[in-house]
């Protein structure tokens, strides 16, 4: 856009007169003329006889309105203040090739938006050259009628008469050296520029007229660039905005990601409402701020390059105040940067507790209406409210003051300028002083805003510094890693655990929660975990699933569970926790995550635990935590979850603890029963519910105090365990020393019951047991018996290790022995072949 100022002169003070900046030999023709030049004009020169050269001394300046100011010095500083940060941002949004689009459409569509500016301004000068050499053509035959062109409209002004003065005219300025006074006053002539008996010389014969485009060649090369303009401005915006959103998923896949492999200690020291602050504040700061602000700051870099490039083609003097300025706006925004930067970052901390609170406050809702702690609540958080209005403001404030002082600077900056055309007054012009003040505003007005935008820029990017922090915590080790173990599919198939001098801290700085546990968990045992509070129950559960470093081993069929891919070992072992999770999905997804089992294992789970008639189908709607299920029927989902998966180890924590007696019953028996094959761990916090169990460990302070039978530690009156069932009341105590003494009475008849004679389903064979694999070169024939009518004899044998399921093999089938869960308890040759048959 093409600006002009209005000159007025000496005896026409009312009407403006609008004049371009080129002069007749140098300075002359204008201070002649009596005028001062405009400002933003394009260039026209006089007209001149081809001996008389003339040679521009102006300044072509373009604004583009609909572009947002720019400095690119501010931009680069703060490339350089954090350029890690940036250079991660955007290499999350694309790869070289999408930002070696972005970068080169940005710098066409800036230069065809500054291109299509300096062609209007050289479009003007090509129309104004060619109605001048037009009216050269009547000096040919009437040379005396330039005496006639101070009633002539101004090339460029169709309503404004360049004089109105009778007493000036261009035969003055073509005869005289020396000023003309506006009132037609006679001077002493000095060194004419061309006779006046030479005034035919400006002639078509002797003037060469300029080559120059047709209006409508010009005109479309004009929309040519426009059309440019668009297009180059429609694509940068797109590439920009696409690079912005992949940064945008990119930073939030990566952070979710992060958090979901992060250690358990990440989620113990940092609540809810903080993680919740990151991916809501700080991702819809990415997601909605960032972008617009990053665009105007890229457009304030390249209007102002543009400025810049098109200042130093016209007039270079004007880029030395550019330059004595930015310092001082740069040295201001170094100042509030490193205020506002820390101020930004505790807005961010003070967040967080309100969410925190906000997530608390809906999650007890129930709690807080039963005990009327509403009122206590509401001043919790107004006082959460106001320590982070109190760093928003704070916020608020070194903006404002930010702004004022740039203003200040601005305003002296233009002050100066205008003061030094005063002081220097001498040979300086009324354009060059309209000119430069013009050129000041607009250049410190982009500096201004530029700088502000920039700030504001690194203040939105403390967001992504936030979002990246998270993206930075600890992970759990051996998370899908192709150095660990890859262990069979049927992995474990029998459920023996064995913990050797095992040891564990959440972190480094605390004490060990666990300290030197040293046991072993037969196949398909059930082993009840009592302990006071804090005496390390769920910490061995928490080892169990590796969410902490350990030290020592956890051995499961003997294979060592850190040498075991995380992922395989979690998800070969089942846990039924005390708060059922629930997912909003379906009930299908909640059975059974990754679609791995068929629709008729489900339905036959759902049946066990008696919800087959409850629900519609397996797509029927589970909400948000399962809140359109009871508590009752939210423990038998997680029940049937565990049913889907049979897994050889099961983990119970205190699963009935908040369920209705009858539910309590259907799950105990369902456990019992479906899992009578698996090793079951209880976490107990009701003795009643591990008092049948096959052994007790008690725990205390991290350690293995007593490990055995219910009843056999209750033998002992002054250990851990006995105390534990006397606090529970003397009738209480009672019943639970009954059920003890029963379930070791039952136990010890069974192991009688088998310890001779293991009843088999087949009749007339002799069968030779073996003892390992023959092939091994063990000793392969260990004893030789006779079955009598349906009982076959097997003779212990103490030092052979006990073996898998024990078979029998007669006449090439395999035979199955009764009652296999108890064999695994003794020490029984258990493969045979036979030898003869009867």
């Amino acid at each position: 856009m093409v600006h002009h100022i209005p000159v007025i002169t000496a005896s026409q003070a009312e009407m403006p007169i609008w004049v371009t900046r080129h002069c007749i030999s140098g300075r002359v023709g204008i201070r002649k003329l009596g005028v001062r030049s405009g400002s933003h004009t394009p260039q026209i020169p006089t007209v001149l006889p081809a001996e008389l050269p003339w040679h521009p001394n102006s300044i072509i300046t373009e604004e583009n309105e609909d572009n947002e100011p720019d400095e690119n010095t501010e931009l680069l500083a703060t490339g350089s203040m954090k350029m890690s940060l940036y250079a991660k941002y955007f290499k999350m949004g694309g790869g070289a090739c999408l930002l070696l689009m972005l970068v080169l459409s940005l710098i066409i569509g800036q230069s065809a938006s500054s291109g299509s500016d300096y062609w209007v301004t050289f479009w003007t000068n090509q129309e104004q050259l060619r109605k001048q050499y037009a009216n050269m053509n009547t000096l040919e035959d009437q040379p005396m009628n330039v005496l006639a062109w101070n009633t002539t409209p101004f090339p460029g002004s169709e309503n404004t008469k360049l004089y109105n003065s009778s007493g000036i005219s261009v035969y003055n300025t073509l005869t005289n050296m020396s000023s003309v006074p506006l009132a037609g006053d006679n001077q002493d002539a000095m060194t004419p520029l061309c006779p006046p008996g030479d005034l035919a010389c400006i002639s078509r014969r002797n003037y060469i007229p300029p080559v120059l485009f047709s209006t409508e060649v010009s005109l479309y090369i004009y929309s040519g660039c426009i059309v440019a303009c668009v297009l180059l401005t429609l694509l940068r915006s797109i590439f920009f905005f696409k690079v912005c959103m992949n940064a945008s998923i990119g930073l939030h896949d990566t952070m979710f990601r992060s958090i979901l492999q992060g250690t358990m200690r990440f989620f113990d020291t940092n609540p809810s409402g903080r993680v919740l602050n990151r991916f809501s504040k700080d991702m819809g700061a990415i997601d909605e701020l960032l972008p617009i602000l990053m665009l105007e700051v890229i457009q304030i870099f390249l209007v102002m390059s543009g400025i810049l490039t098109m200042v130093s083609i016209v007039n270079y003097m004007l880029i030395i105040p550019m330059l004595c300025v930015a310092p001082i706006y740069y040295k201001i925004r170094s100042i509030y940067l490193c205020t506002a930067q820390d101020i930004k970052r505790l807005e961010g901390v003070t967040r967080s507790p309100v969410f925190s609170h906000v997530s608390a406050s809906f999650s007890g809702l129930t709690t807080i209406r039963a005990s009327g702690a509403q009122e206590m609540l509401r001043k919790e958080f107004d006082s959460h409210q106001d320590l982070h209005t109190s760093a928003w403001y704070l916020t608020i404030a070194t903006t404002i003051a930010f702004g004022f002082w740039l203003d200040c600077v601005s305003n002296v900056f233009v002050g100066c300028v205008t003061l030094s055309f005063l002081v220097f007054e001498e040979g300086i012009l009324g354009a060059d002083v309209g000119l430069a003040i013009s050129q000041s505003l607009i250049l410190s007005g982009m500096l201004q805003y530029g700088i502000r935008q920039t700030a504001e820029v690194v203040n939105q990017m403390t967001a992504v510094e936030r979002v990246l922090e998270y993206t930075k915590i600890d992970k759990e080790q051996g998370i899908n890693s192709e150095s660990e173990k890859k262990v069979p599919v049927t992995w474990p198939s029998k459920g023996a655990i064995q913990f050797e001098h095992t040891s564990m801290s959440y972190s480094i700085s605390d004490p060990p929660v666990l300290r030197d546990l040293n046991f072993v968990i037969e196949p398909a045992q059930k082993v009840g975990i009592v302990g006071r509070t804090g005496a390390g129950k769920s910490s061995l559960i928490s080892a169990l699933f590796r969410l902490a470093k350990l030290e020592g081993s956890i051995k499961i069929d003997q294979v060592d569970t850190q040498t075991v891919r995380l992922h395989d070992l979690r998800s070969r072992i089942s846990i039924i926790p005390q708060e059922p999770v629930l997912f909003s999905a379906s009930l299908r997804d909640n059975l059974d995550p990754f679609n791995n089992y068929q629709d008729d294992t489900l339905w036959n789970a759902l049946e066990e635990v008696e919800l087959k008639d409850s629900v519609e189908s397996l797509s029927h709607k589970v909400n948000a935590g399962g809140t359109n299920f009871s508590a009752g029927q939210r423990q038998l989902v997680c029940l049937a979850r565990a049913i889907v998966r049979n897994s050889k180890v099961l983990v119970l924590d205190e699963a009935t603890a908040n369920v209705d007696p009858q539910t309590d019953t259907l799950i105990q028996g369902t456990i019992r029963r479906k899992f009578a094959d698996c090793t079951v761990l209880t976490i107990a916090h009701r003795l009643n519910t591990i008092m049948d169990s096959d052994r007790v460990l008690v725990m205390d302070a991290g350690t293995m105090v007593e490990f055995g039978r219910p009843y056999e530690l209750l033998q002992n009156q002054g250990g851990y365990f006995y105390s534990m069932v006397q606090e529970t009341g003397k009738s209480t105590a009672e019943q639970l020393y009954q059920i003890a003494q029963q379930t070791d009475i039952e136990a010890t008849r069974s192991q009688k019951r088998n310890s001779s004679f293991l009843f088999l389903r087949l009749a007339g064979h002799v069968f030779e047991l073996h003892r390992g694999l023959a092939r091994r070169g063990v000793q392969s024939v260990s004893r030789i018996f006779r079955v009598r009518r349906l009982v076959i004899e097997l003779v212990p044998c103490v030092d052979l290790p006990r073996v898998g399921c024990p078979s029998c093999r007669s006449g090439g089938q395999t035979f199955e022995l009764v009652h296999k869960d108890v064999l695994q308890h003794s020490s029984y040759i258990t493969m045979a072949k036979p030898l003869e048959y009867f």
